[in-house]
């Protein structure tokens, strides 16, 4: 069972320590670092590369 089950992905990154790299890697337009911290908190590379490039195609949407 994945530490990370049932909480979000914004608690996730702040459960694991990479909640400031990963701002940086969107704030930078780093899809590569985004998806990689993302996969680092338990999503499968399709999610977090979904995940990644729907942030970095609207970040104003997402608080950046």
């Amino acid at each position: 069972m994945s530490r990370y089950r049932g909480i979000t992905l914004n608690e996730r990154l702040l459960v694991s320590g990479l909640l400031a790299k990963f701002d940086e890697a969107i704030k930078t337009g780093s899809q590569d670092e985004a998806v990689n911290i993302l996969l680092k908190t338990g999503l499968r590379k399709v999610e977090a590369e979904e995940t990644a490039k729907a942030i970095l195609n609207n970040p104003k949407e997402y608080g950046y």
